[in-house]
Order: structure tokens, then C-alpha cells, then sequence
């Protein structure tokens, strides 16, 4: 009975998740912003192509980032697709899949002390397509993305 009037101690978040999980989110910090973060990217940024999206990442001590983060990613569609509905559905999509998928590369963050940009851009050869791509086609081209940004990052390039 004397147990009963005890308070229930709070378990942490990390304790009921366990420490190995990824939790699947894309917070403000995580976004990549500013007009000169942006610029340096596109010209001394690496490219790596896919068939739906093209990434352009950078490892550099002059990015900036908000809140101490040493990750951004920013997505982009071309001005080719000429509705705004379908380069906000095309940047919403890209959004998702590197969402979902972001744990493939954090592995390659713990190597360098250097913040990394990614900029994922929807490929202007496909832009005039008439045929819109699904979920699945831009998930699997970003996952084949993440690998080859992962593995270049852990060669230690750029």
C-alpha cells in the first residue's frame, strides 16, 4: 500500500524510442535559406544526377545555418513548369522522399565537422514531359541520390 502513494517517475522520450531510431521529421533548422547559402552552393557545389531530380551538395566552413545545424537542404523546380501548382507539388514530393529517407546519409555526417547543403533540383529534362512522375519514382531516385552524396562524403570528397 505504501507503494501507491509514490509519483510515477516520467520516462524520456529517448528512453521510449530507444537511441538508434530515426525520427522522420524536416524542422525549420533543417531548411536551407539565404540568398548567399543558395549561390555558394550552385557554384562550387558537386552535382549527382538522377533521373527525375539533380542534387548539389557543398561541405563548407562559410555556409550559414540557423540554430547551430550542420545539415540544410533546400528544393527547387524550374520555372519550365510554368503552373506553380506543379512545382509546388514536385518540391512537396522531393520533401517527402528526403524525409523519409534522410537516414542514409546522416551516417556520413558524423564524419566531417564541415555543415553540408543539399540542393535538390527537379531536372529540366523532364520538365517538358508530359507525364508527371509518382511518389515512388522520385523516392527511388532520391534514395539512389542520398547513396552516392553518402559515399562521396565518407571518400572525404568535397
Amino acid at each position: 500500500m505504501a507503494e501507491l502513494g509514490k509519483k510515477r517517475q516520467k520516462r524520456t522520450s529517448r528512453e521510449v524510442r530507444g537511441p538508434e531510431r530515426v525520427r522522420h521529421t524536416l524542422g525549420r533548422a533543417d531548411i536551407l535559406r539565404g540568398r548567399n547559402n543558395f549561390q555558394l552552393v550552385f557554384k562550387q557545389g558537386r552535382k549527382f544526377e538522377g533521373t527525375y531530380l539533380r542534387c548539389l551538395f557543398l561541405a563548407d566552413e562559410r555556409l550559414k545555418f540557423r540554430w547551430g545545424a550542420r545539415k540544410a537542404v533546400g528544393f527547387t523546380a524550374p520555372g519550365a513548369l510554368k503552373r506553380a501548382v506543379d512545382r509546388n507539388r514536385l518540391k512537396r514530393l522531393a520533401r517527402e522522399a528526403y524525409r523519409l529517407n534522410k537516414e542514409i546519409i546522416l551516417p556520413s555526417m558524423q564524419s566531417s565537422p564541415r555543415p553540408l547543403a543539399l540542393i535538390f533540383v527537379y531536372s529540366n529534362k523532364v520538365a517538358h514531359s508530359p507525364r508527371f512522375p509518382t511518389f515512388s519514382e522520385i523516392e527511388q531516385d532520391m534514395k539512389r541520390i542520398l547513396q552516392s552524396v553518402a559515399q562521396a562524403r565518407l571518400e572525404g570528397d568535397k
